[in-house]
């Protein structure tokens, strides 16, 4: 009996510490979360980002520098360590690589980058984590981590290639959905518009695409919602998307044709064709009697 509470009230202190940590770590606010770089081989720049202790005690914040990419489908990162020699990871120098911050205190981290002599041209892709514990022999991986990402570019001889995967409309909303692929060899940032077309061709609806600024890293998927805003009278419409990205590129895709009907268009059918019933119902009630 004692060995069971034992265990229950160690399991609830578990509980208790491991949210603690997490509280801890996700009220760490680090600027800029995003940075973007071109760099030669062989080449070294230097990046400033901001540590912020928004909790209400003193912390000691440790550093580890990741290679990431992105997941194929839903594009988020994915950390990889940093055990692949010619991963960018290797060309971060943290300094310091550990931090503390008094509670609401903010302190500045040096970081320099030293692209390998041997780079190959396009994206890279690393990732500054911190975590309120420090990181273990062998590269062990805490589970709360904040990262500072940097997209770099490596110049060279870039591939920018988006293709539009899929576009189409949703049934009974005025809702499309888009899904662009980055084929190249560098992280793009698309931008665009839906446009609406009617039967002379003239665009009488316009919506942007990506206004949140989005990357798309190199073989990996973005899927893009386009809620289209304004009211269209009734009729037979097109549309379609255009995108550019990249030094001037441009992608867009084929013409889908969609009829706007009134709203609540189903309701009006089904009382339509109840009104005809009874309607008939009457008719055949009336005949006979007549008969």
């Amino acid at each position: 009996m004692f060995c069971l509470k034992y265990k229950k009230s160690f399991f609830i202190l578990f509980i208790v510490l491991s949210f603690i940590i997490v509280d801890q770590v996700r009220a760490l606010t680090i600027s800029p979360s995003l940075t973007k770089i071109e760099i030669a081989p062989g080449e070294s720049k230097n990046q400033i980002v901001t540590l912020f202790n928004e909790t209400d005690q003193p912390i000691t914040f440790y550093s580890q520098v990741e290679n990431f990419s992105a997941n194929k489908v839903t594009n988020t990162p994915v950390f990889l360590g940093n055990v692949e020699a010619a991963g960018a990871a290797r060309w971060f120098i943290v300094d310091p690589v550990s931090i503390k911050l008094a509670s609401g205190e903010q302190k500045e981290v040096s970081i320099k980058i030293v692209a390998s002599l041997t780079a190959e041209p396009g994206g890279h892709y690393a990732a500054v984590l911190w975590s309120d514990v420090a990181p273990q022999d062998g590269g062990v991986k805490t589970t709360s981590r904040v990262a500072s990402l940097f997209l770099l570019t490596v110049k060279g001889e870039i591939n920018e290639n988006l293709q539009i995967i899929s576009f189409n409309k949703v049934a009974g909303e005025n809702k499309f959905d888009l899904q662009i692929e980055n084929q190249g060899n560098v992280h793009l940032q698309p931008a665009g518009q839906l446009q609406i077309l009617n039967r002379q061709g003239k665009v009488v609806a316009v919506t942007p695409i990506n206004l949140l600024k989005q990357n798309i890293l190199p073989q990996s998927r973005r899927d893009f919602s386009l809620l289209m805003s304004e009211k269209l009278p009734w009729g037979r419409y097109q549309a379609k998307v255009q995108i550019f990205f990249g030094q001037n590129k441009m992608v867009e895709s084929s013409k889908i044709v969609f009829w706007q009907g009134p709203e609540n268009v189903g309701y009006s059918l089904l009382s339509l064709v109840g009104i005809l019933l009874i309607g008939g119902v009457i008719y055949k009630i009336a005949k006979r009697k007549v008969s």
